[in-house]
């Protein structure tokens, strides 16, 4: 278990892309390896490690974020229904009393790993995601959850299949944004 360094208050006043996403915090892929640091806090929460689903849990229920139905981008993986992401939503929405729509967006077919240089683009996700249990967003402002946005194809994809099911908005939230080198020297 790695040492708490950092505190999950520095994080709950949420940032916003260019394309309206928001998010908490910077993700570097050099310091995912640096105990307590907000990158390593990502991928524990990938691993499913209890102490990152609390620290995100305690950044989310701060943060103000509409009251509004969760659901999430789906692992790259079909077979991964279960991840620290899901548990963290799941957990979210009952801690806050809303709409547990984490089932809404399913992957039906796996794809490649963004991160071990899978093509980002929207088709992809357009070609393998498919909305399920559509009536628990009918008709609802919906929060889509992400770990990381780096393109944000994933997130963009996921909110046009949610807006063609019948929500009435979506809001596209990533618990951190990849910082590329060019953008921030990440140490």
């Amino acid at each position: 278990m790695s040492a708490t360094l950092i505190s999950p208050q520095a994080f709950c006043y949420p940032h916003k892309t260019r394309d309206s996403i928001i998010y908490f915090g910077d993700y570097c892929r050099s310091r995912r390896n640096i105990p307590g640091d907000f990158s390593r806090k990502i991928i524990e929460l990938k691993w499913g490690m209890e102490e990152a689903i609390e620290f995100f849990l305690s950044i989310l229920c701060a943060a103000p974020l509409p009251r509004a139905p969760i659901a999430i981008v789906p692992s790259h993986r079909s077979d991964r229904l279960i991840t620290g992401l899901s548990r963290l939503a799941r957990r979210y929405a009952a801690t806050t009393e809303i709409t547990d729509a984490t089932t809404c967006l399913e992957r039906f077919e796996s794809i490649p790993k963004m991160a071990y240089g899978g093509h980002r683009d929207e088709r992809m996700h357009f070609e393998s995601l498919r909305v399920i249990n559509p009536s628990l967003i009918k008709d609802q402002d919906v929060l889509l959850l992400d770990d990381v946005v780096s393109s944000g194809c994933s997130l963009r994809a996921g909110k046009a299949l949610l807006l063609a099911a019948g929500a009435r908005s979506v809001q596209p939230v990533a618990l951190a944004r990849t910082l590329l080198n060019f953008e921030h020297p990440c140490g």
